[in-house]
């Protein structure tokens, strides 16, 4: 689908024969190198430009029986650039800036291994950002952005801490963020205040080893936080304060570790269905259970592995949220072990896919096109990307220095230029941060873009898109009103603006509080769209809301569903074709670019596409809605 140039800063031979790194069993909690047959292939000659970030990559300390896995992608000092931000078995945590430079304060040594990932929050309430680390031994530690210890901390879990990540959230709505960190043996879930004090009715014991990071989130909407963590056996959703919500611990049977259960609307119920990947008695699964602890509808589906690892994550790689698809995988090499879902369970066509060997868990983005994303366990490894149809993005697999390990790559603009960048820890201890060139970054069509959804670490699937937006004319200028997000950790709003053709541009750069917005420069005759996008406290900021345009000089037009993909498509573009979202669409809706030959140019989707390396010319956008005989088709001209 793409025709670019492919530049590869790490040369990769065909291996025939490669190490490839087995993860033991929670309690161990150690990596295992056995040699396995199986190949490492080096990408193609066609793909987006990936290059290294000046400074990079970053090399850490590593034990010889733990491996690091996890980066975090966070604005620690306020500047509105991300530091990349690292633990590592060598009992270091790092922070380093764009650049690769160690920031104040940082590295710090602690008493024992750090095998998980750093959750990013603002713990004390200060307008600044607090690192919150779990260690091997059990110890939980919270750090200012300087280095210096906050009152209170560390505090034990009362075991171990493994590959077991701590979540943030503020459970009770006193803009005060708790801590959760499971922990093992014999396995419990800890809740603290952020001044270190146990929260009332934590911590909670579980029947085996409390063994991956919780989940947070008002899974039930009664307008209370829910806990959601498993052990080794049974799958466990508690109220704030540790009661069992009715239904639930859901036992599996053994086999059941490192997973975080997930969380999003499936269904569109307004409630959350949980999903967790697990293997009980030997029977590898995704699971998908409801608020009540029954099955969702299609769900459980059987995978192809040996010890899945893989968080189900769920995406919308149609651009569509109300048409999100689920995604994991499995633990045998080889193997056709990669799954992709529709949410009522129904295979993905093109899915399943094979990159390899798998613990890392997937992201979804938009990389010119929307794309799935996830590192392999082979050393040395591979960062794979695959379309909506199953197929690799030209150029992928791209080499990486080793294997992932239950582990996530991340995508964010780490330097604000526009343009994507993708960090990744492996288990030789390289930090690599990588630029995406040629390409735009939409944080607004990232659905999942870090191991646990966010910063928090709530693997929660939102916010939502922001309903009701609305624009009049303003004095002056336009005024646009939207309604307010349900979710409890809403930071704010931005609006974005388009003329005519191109990319949504941001008015400003601060989320806004409150739901309405006076856009002062838009005067003149010239008609503009716009549209509201919601950001979460923990800096991961929702798909759009539907658009409307504006002629200050004339009438509002609502870009709504009734109006269709087709009537909303420009006649001329450059650089981006901008295909809005028709909510009645059916699953198997598509729409196609043809060239004046009739020949498909490449497959559009809802949102931004990319057209830059089309050759100049006349195309037409052809939709098929629901079923073949609905074909309506538009002509486009492409400009440089």
């Amino acid at each position: 689908m793409r025709n670019t140039i492919l530049v590869l800063t790490v040369i990769a031979a065909m291996l025939s024969a490669l190490p490839v790194t087995r993860t033991g069993d929670a309690l161990a909690g150690g990596a295992i190198t056995t040699v396995t047959t199986g190949s490492n292939p080096v990408a193609g000659t066609d793909s987006v430009r990936l290059v290294p970030m000046t400074g990079w990559p970053k090399q850490v300390g590593t034990h010889p029986n733990y491996k690091p896995v996890g980066v975090t992608l966070a604005d620690v000092n306020n500047d509105d650039t991300l530091e990349v931000i690292v633990g590592s078995t060598d009992n270091k945590v790092y922070v380093w800036d764009m650049h690769g430079n160690a920031m104040p304060g940082w590295p710090k040594t602690l008493a024992s291994q750090i095998q998980s990932k750093v959750a990013v929050g603002d713990l004390t309430g200060d307008g600044t950002p607090e690192l919150v680390i779990a260690c091997k031994d059990g110890k939980v530690y919270a750090f200012e952005p300087n280095g210096s210890a906050v009152a209170g901390w560390p505090q034990s879990s009362g075991g171990t801490g493994g590959m077991v990540s701590p979540t943030l959230f503020d459970i009770d709505g006193d803009d005060t963020l708790e801590v959760i960190a499971p922990s093992y043996p014999p396995g419990r879930v800890n809740v603290w205040r952020a001044d270190g004090t146990v929260y009332p009715g934590w911590p909670k014991t579980t029947d085996y080893l409390a063994c991956a990071t919780a989940s947070a989130a008002d899974v039930d909407a009664d307008g209370t936080v829910e806990i959601c963590a498993p052990s080794y056996r049974s799958l466990y959703l508690w109220d704030k304060d540790g009661n069992a919500e009715p239904g639930w611990p859901k036992t599996l049977g053994d086999g059941a570790s490192y997973s975080q259960p997930e969380l999003y609307d499936l269904d569109g119920d307004g409630k959350l269905e949980i999903g967790y990947t697990a293997y009980p008695g030997g029977s590898p699964q995704v699971f998908v259970f409801r608020y009540d602890g029954s099955n969702q509808p299609g769900w459980p589906n059987s995978i192809i592995s040996a010890q899945p690892y893989v968080c189900p994550v769920a995406g919308a790689l149609y651009g569509d949220t109300n048409r999100l698809s689920i995604f994991s995988g499995g633990h045998l090499f080889g193997s056709n072990g990669f799954f992709g879902w529709f949410a009522d369970g129904g295979a993905m066509p093109g899915w399943p896919v094979a990159p390899d060997f798998l613990e890392c868990s997937p992201i979804v983005f938009m990389m010119g096109d929307m794309v799935a994303m996830i590192a392999s366990n082979t050393t040395p490894g591979a960062l794979y990307a695959y379309n909506i149809d199953g197929d690799l993005v030209e150029g992928f697999p791209f080499p990486t220095p080793d294997a992932a390990l239950p582990n996530s790559p991340a995508v964010a603009d780490v330097d604000l230029d526009g343009h994507p960048e993708i960090a990744l820890l492996t288990q030789d201890g390289s930090a690599s941060l990588w630029k995406v060139e040629d390409e735009h970054y939409f944080p607004e069509y990232t659905s999942w873009g870090t191991w646990f959804h966010d910063n928090w670490h709530t693997g929660w699937l939102h916010p939502e898109a922001p309903t009701g937006l609305k624009a009049e004319r303003g004095n002056p200028g336009v005024r646009l009103t939207w309604n307010r997000n349900p979710e409890p950790d809403i930071a704010g709003y931005y609006v974005s603006r388009v003329e005519v053709s191109g990319w949504f541009e941001k008015l400003f750069s601060r989320p806004l509080a409150d739901t309405t917005y006076l856009d002062t420069t838009a005067v003149g005759d010239t008609t503009r769209s716009y549209r509201v996008t919601a950001v979460i406290k923990a800096g991961f900021e929702g798909h759009p809301s539907a658009g409307v345009a504006f002629n200050p000089m004339g009438v509002e037009e609502t870009m709504n569903d009734e109006r269709g993909t087709m009537n909303a498509v420009p006649t001329v573009v450059r650089g981006v074709l901008w295909l809005p979202e028709a909510r009645g669409e059916k699953r198997e809706s598509r729409s196609d670019l043809i060239d004046i030959s009739g020949r498909k140019a490449m497959a559009l989707q809802s949102g931004p596409n990319g057209v830059s390396r089309l050759a100049p010319g006349v195309y037409f956008v052809r939709a098929v809605s629901g079923k073949p005989s609905a074909v309506s088709c538009r002509k486009v001209v492409v400009q440089r």
